[in-house]
């Protein structure tokens, strides 16, 4: 199982706004450019977050992107389900024998994982970055 690269980017550019002072808007182009993502890949992960509500963008002059919430308040189930979906490692299917140990084993995984995700959130994150840009400022 691997993390797909929309859903790296996504992370790499909210926990990036969760280390900007609350309200900045910080132009898309500079943060891809920062973490060497792909711009146009970037932008459209950007627009997936706007549509989930985590962050809100602003265009023209002085536009890009801010967080819409407290980073304490966003998980990483939010970002990873912004990009992708429900996280869903069993599909709803009627199972016997063998089939539902495994499912069980699955949706066992399943729960963890998503534990861990709603666990983890942006503040936290940011904190813990060896370069945070806000704990420069402190």
């Amino acid at each position: 199982m691997r993390i797909n690269h929309s859903v790296d980017y996504a992370v790499t550019g909210i926990v990036h706004l969760a280390t900007l002072p609350p309200g900045t808007v910080a132009p898309v182009e500079e943060i891809a450019r920062q973490h060497a993502l792909p711009g146009h890949a970037f932008a459209a992960v950007v627009r997936r977050l706007a549509r989930a509500g985590l962050v809100f963008t602003q265009r023209g002059t002085g536009g890009g992107v801010s967080l819409a919430r407290d980073p304490a308040e966003i998980s990483m189930r939010d970002v990873v389900e912004a990009v992708e979906g429900p996280i869903r490692l069993v599909r709803e299917a009627r199972t016997n024998g063998a089939q539902a140990l495994t499912r069980a084993v699955w949706e066992r995984v399943e729960r963890a994982i998503v534990a861990e995700l709603e666990a983890a959130n942006l503040a936290e994150m940011a904190r813990e970055l060896p370069l945070n840009p806000a704990a420069a400022h402190s």
